[in-house]
């Protein structure tokens, strides 16, 4: 489709035959779902997205509900890179039925200058969000840029002091769950660290230093994680 464009991500159906990405449509300034057919790529049919700036999302356990990541930053291939609307940028986590594209719920953070950007869910149906600051951070620091979803409950915010967020350089990129440990692991790309937040605790634990950290996931090992730079390092 010419007026679409992709934001980031895909991920698989139930039955592993349907592939679901988030996309743009420029024209009618709409986030969007693409549904393919996984054996030939072909479109078969899309969802909206309820936001602007889709950009993760993800399959719920029951296998019937997506839940997507919407930025909310406008933007248009005329003018590159620019944001377009980041002083009413309204981002949103939104969860969809994955039958007929109705959105199930929809869930708002206080700061609308914290796009909701990656997300992961654990096995028993909870959810985090990994948050990029676009408000001016030479002048103010974010609360937070981990929110914690458990499941059925509210969408909230995790602790930590206005020091430790200013070394994070407002932005968090891919984020991983350990259930085990109760830890999401977060690369921090432009902070040139792993920020490691805990859900028992609901507050920041600790940064470890490593430089453009970019992709992150749960390791083979126990206790472990694995973490991906910029420049194709492990």
């Amino acid at each position: 489709n010419t007026n679409r464009h992709f934001n980031g991500h895909g991920c698989l159906s139930a039955d592993r035959k349907t592939l679901l990405t988030t996309e743009t449509d420029y024209e009618k300034k709409r986030g969007m779902i693409g549904i393919r057919d996984l054996s030939t790529l072909k479109q078969i049919g899309e969802y909206e997205s309820y936001g602007l700036d889709p950009h993760d999302l993800q399959l719920m356990p029951d296998g019937k509900t997506l839940v997507v990541a919407n930025g909310g930053i406008e933007t248009h291939p005329d003018f590159e890179r620019r944001k377009l609307n980041i002083e009413t940028m309204q981002p949103s986590l939104v969860y969809l039925d994955l039958q007929t594209g109705k959105k199930l719920a929809e869930y708002h953070l206080p700061d609308h200058y914290l796009s909701i950007r990656h997300l992961t869910v654990s096995a028993q149906g909870d959810v985090a969000v990994a948050l990029q600051y676009e408000g001016d951070l030479y002048r103010t620091q974010p609360s937070s840029l981990v929110a914690w979803q458990a499941a059925g409950a509210e969408l909230q915010l995790l602790k930590i002091s206005p020091a430790e967020v200013s070394q994070l350089r407002g932005y968090l990129a891919d984020i991983v769950y350990d259930p085990k440990q109760q830890l999401l692991v977060s690369a921090t790309p432009r902070g040139h660290c792993v920020s490691i937040w805990s859900t028992a605790t609901h507050s920041f634990v600790q940064a470890l230093p490593l430089a453009e950290a970019s992709g992150v996931s749960l390791g083979i090992e126990t206790d472990s994680f694995l973490v991906s730079n910029s420049q194709g390092g492990l």
